[in-house]
């Protein structure tokens, strides 16, 4: 283990409220605290002692000290770490469910220090770009969240609201469109996820969101998603979302293109077609589609199921 995530994992076990900025008590701190925003010109503390038992997991540490916004070196030194099959497996194993998808959203939502005190983003730094595309085939392409989502505490269900919300801001603001970041943020357009998460994702409130999501989302191979492509396809309860949607995208309500077939339509458009076919009783353009890929792709029906 690289001694950078040494220092992160023992900051994030013996001193999980605070790993690397002293935690003010005035208004800015707590509200910057509240948006992931913590004020750059703070000193970073030095490492904690090792006196007595960890406050958290070594499990969960390397998770956390990424949710807390770590310099740029700890924060490709931990998703080096966690990639790692032998200590992947040991996470999946025993972190809560949710855990990796919250690392995943907060370190792309909020920015990193860097050692010149800069702010940086992890999804404008090349290799941890890289090794977050790493993170997200380890962590979250293979496993399904329904089961978390549909039963997690009222406290979750808050903290993928604020998530999300930071995630918008990251995309439409900072990154202008980021692919990756557009990924992360489709992650809470699922049927699952909290209602204003998919309201966000869907445009409901601001048509900007989902306009720049279908252009940095194409619709090419589902390995795209954060999610197996079966967790998207829930049914969608929300007639007047999906029918907003449609207008913003272009789309009849049958969820035909109003201009004519489009070559490379967008995952947002895919699913949108999907959900107003299941709608209004037709079959779905998605999946008689993934029908016909099945002889190039093996196992893709399983998937649907």
């Amino acid at each position: 283990m690289k001694e950078a995530a040494k220092d992160a994992v023992a900051r994030a076990a013996f001193r999980p409220e605070a790993p690397w900025s002293p935690v003010g008590s005035d208004l800015v701190s707590r509200r910057a605290r509240a948006t992931g925003r913590i004020p750059m010109s703070l000193d970073l503390l030095g490492p904690p002692p090792a006196l007595g038992p960890a406050s958290l997991s070594f499990i969960a540490a390397p998770f956390w000290a990424l949710i807390a916004s770590p310099p740029v070196e700890a924060a490709l030194a931990l998703l080096e770490l966690v990639t790692l099959p032998s200590v992947a497996e040991a996470v999946l194993a025993m972190a809560p469910p949710w855990l990796p998808l919250v690392a995943f959203a907060a370190v792309l939502s909020t920015p990193l220090v860097a050692r010149t005190n800069d702010k940086t983003w992890a999804w404008a730094n090349i290799d941890i770009r890289e090794r977050l595309c790493c993170f997200v085939k380890v962590f979250l392409q293979s496993h399904d969240p329904v089961p978390w989502l549909r039963t997690r505490a009222d406290w979750l269900g808050e903290a993928l609201r604020g998530l999300c919300d930071r995630l918008v801001t990251a995309f439409v603001e900072d990154s202008f469109g980021d692919t990756l970041v557009a990924k992360a943020l489709w992650a809470f357009a699922a049927p699952d996820m909290p209602t204003e998460c998919r309201e966000a994702c869907w445009g409901m409130q601001d048509t900007a969101v989902l306009v720049l999501l279908s252009r940095s989302l194409p619709a090419q191979l589902s390995e795209e998603l954060v999610w197996p492509l079966a967790t998207y396809l829930s049914p969608h309860e929300e007639k007047e979302t999906m029918a907003h949607a449609a207008a913003t995208l272009n789309l009849a309500a049958d969820g035909a293109l109003n201009r004519g077939p489009s070559s490379s339509p967008s995952w947002p458009v895919q699913l949108l077609r999907h959900h107003l076919a299941q709608e209004h009783g037709q079959p779905s353009p998605l999946l008689q589609q993934q029908q016909q890929q099945v002889c190039c792709r093996p196992g893709s029906l399983d998937e649907l199921e």
